[in-house]
């Protein structure tokens, strides 16, 4: 696969190499992610969905931890809107972490910027804001985050036929140990990443204010709007300079 030059206009062979890269250095959390995806496959089997479903959420969603927890709400009289909140909070950095990651995914072509946006994931974002020598980072993002996905998909089918190997009771308890552990991941993942501080410090000034004010989902979503607002002023800020 041949991709662009970067933003700082790197030769075009820079590109599989780089790509490679990011398979090297993400090789040691694609086996958990494996591992994860196994696990949400045969609690969504056991939990009551299909292969179809269980495989459409992984393959649409791609979002363990949204995954997660809308596995622990599933029921015949599905809670929609406590879903949309879960799924919501969860998922949440995830709008921060993309747009840091805005130059990078502009570095790629047209038709590969919204597949780019959509399998963005925490240790994509960490390592490629990590690689500093890289000399084409758009690859490398895609190199991590695109076997990511594969991996994930895959591995959620993998679970399906594991199914019979937990009981109802273990598969639900494993749910909402999947959801603690991957929130633990994000926290392990991003230590040491040179972020932009400015949003990360809006967004938690925002929900400390916040706090007892109104309700904590809508707080963490609206701190995270803050957050968002002002990424997206420094990315105007400086492009304008």
């Amino acid at each position: 696969m041949a991709f662009p030059t970067d933003m700082t206009g790197t030769p075009p062979g820079c590109s599989g190499a780089s790509f490679l890269a990011g398979i090297r250095d993400a090789s040691g959390m694609f086996f958990g992610a494996l591992l994860f995806g196994i696990l949400f496959g045969s609690a969504a089997s056991v939990a009551g969905l299909d292969m179809g479903q269980t495989v459409a959420m992984s393959a649409f969603i791609f979002a363990g931890t949204a995954q997660f927890a809308t596995l622990a709400l599933w029921s015949d009289q599905m809670p929609y809107f406590a879903i949309l909140i879960s799924a919501a909070m969860v998922t949440s950095r995830l709008t921060l972490m993309g747009l840091s990651l805005g130059p990078t995914i502009r570095g790629l072509s047209g038709p590969l910027r919204l597949p780019a946006i959509f399998v963005i994931n925490d240790a994509a974002w960490a390592l490629t804001l990590q690689a500093k020598s890289i000399p084409n980072k758009s690859a490398y993002y895609l190199g991590v985050s695109a076997p990511m996905y594969v991996i994930w998909v895959a591995a959620t089918a993998v679970g399906v036929f594991s199914a019979g190997l937990f009981d109802p009771v273990t598969a639900k308890s494993l749910a909402f140990a999947g959801i603690v552990f991957l929130s633990i991941l994000v926290g392990v993942v991003v230590r040491g990443v040179d972020a932009p501080r400015a949003p990360l410090a809006v967004s938690a000034a925002v929900g400390i204010a916040l706090d007892g004010v109104i309700e904590p989902g809508a707080a963490v979503l609206v701190a995270v709007a803050a957050g968002a607002v002002t990424a997206l002023a420094s990315e105007v800020m400086r492009d304008a300079r």
